[in-house]
């Protein structure tokens, strides 16, 4: 997933042709190829049924639920070999997309958040929440953690956007956050069902979240912080991109000094 060659693909033979040709493993592009590997013997439709029976759903482009955030990263330039946008999105919750994207932001930021940061993204959160704007994150821990809760505190929308199966708690000490989060709003991921997040999932994962919001804020971000890949992704996006100051002397806010 997050596969820019593979998205272009998509987009210029349709996604039947692009399965047939797979399935049929003619050649297209080296870094497809092990895509039609995984094909091998793969039945989705058992994999939709048991999502269903769970309670999830998968949702693509032209469904009335998909987020139309998401099309402008087929013209936003690609992070090396990862782009476009998802093929298809899994969603777990009661929040509908089309209604939790209309007015969203993305609130971003350090896992190991300070005080300070942790207290203003929490502020943010509930302010945007307070105003009916779904507030975007990552359920991770720090500022994505401080965000959600200000949000769900105010009573308003939130989303989370995973880098494994919206079935899978990640991290686990955020089960509970991420139920409160289901039932207010939805989690969402273009990695299947039981998938694990890994470092490279986590960054074509920062796409999405840039996406889904009108603008990105980041609250904290260290020298070098993961942030920043969600940041450079609202550039491509030409999407708002804002950072709150820090104290000069704060190494956790390197990056929203500079």
């Amino acid at each position: 997933m997050g596969n820019a060659r593979l998205a272009r693909l998509v987009a210029e033979l349709g996604a039947n042709e692009l399965l047939t040709r797979l399935r049929e493993e003619r050649t297209l592009a080296e870094e497809v190829s092990p895509i039609a590997v995984k094909l091998r013997g793969a039945q989705p439709e058992r994999v939709l049924e048991s999502a269903q029976r769970r309670g999830l759903r998968f949702v693509i482009p032209g469904d009335a639920e998909w987020p139309t955030g998401f099309d402008g990263l087929a013209h936003a330039e690609d992070a090396g070999r990862h782009g476009g946008p998802p093929l298809g999105i899994w969603v777990r919750g009661n929040g509908r997309l089309e209604t939790l994207t209309v007015n969203a932001v993305a609130v971003v930021g350090s896992r190991s958040a300070t005080t300070y940061g942790a207290g203003l993204a929490g502020q943010i959160g509930y302010g945007l929440a307070s105003t009916g704007t779904t507030v975007v994150s990552g359920a991770a821990f720090g500022i994505d953690q401080a965000a959600h809760n200000g949000a769900l505190a105010a009573r308003g929308p939130t989303l989370a956007v995973l880098a494994c199966g919206v079935d899978r708690p990640y991290p686990v000490a955020h089960t509970q956050l991420l139920e409160r989060i289901c039932a207010e709003g939805a989690v969402i991921s273009e990695q299947l069902p039981g998938s694990h997040p890994t470092r490279v999932k986590f960054l074509t994962r920062n796409r999405m979240i840039a996406a889904l919001g009108a603008g990105t804020v980041v609250v904290e971000a260290a020298l070098r912080s993961g942030a920043l890949s969600t940041a450079n992704w609202a550039t491509r996006l030409n999407r708002v991109l804002m950072g709150v100051p820090g104290p000069v002397t704060s190494a956790a806010s390197g990056e929203c000094t500079s």
